[in-house]
């Protein structure tokens, strides 16, 4: 059991890092994301730091206010769409 908790949670950090790395690519700060998608910068924040996950909702969200896919966010595909 320990070890599904860890593989989670590396999943988190490492879609908290693409996160990151799609805002970046945005030029889009986490105000300007919070405005687009009506989530808190501190829930940004707990996604960028793989310390919540995302919901299909919030996935969705994200995904089109940074014009990336999913299946990359989700760290599915290597490349940015």
């Amino acid at each position: 059991m320990a070890v599904l908790k860890e593989n989670h949670v590396a999943k988190q950090q490492r879609i908290g890092q693409r996160l990151t790395r799609a805002m970046a690519r945005a030029h889009m700060d986490r105000r300007e994301l919070a405005e687009l998608t009506g989530y808190s910068e501190a829930q940004i924040l707990s996604w960028e730091r793989g310390r919540a996950s995302l919901y299909p909702i919030e996935l969705i969200r994200l995904c089109h206010a940074l014009d990336v896919m999913p299946e990359w966010l989700l760290c599915w595909q290597r490349r940015v769409h």
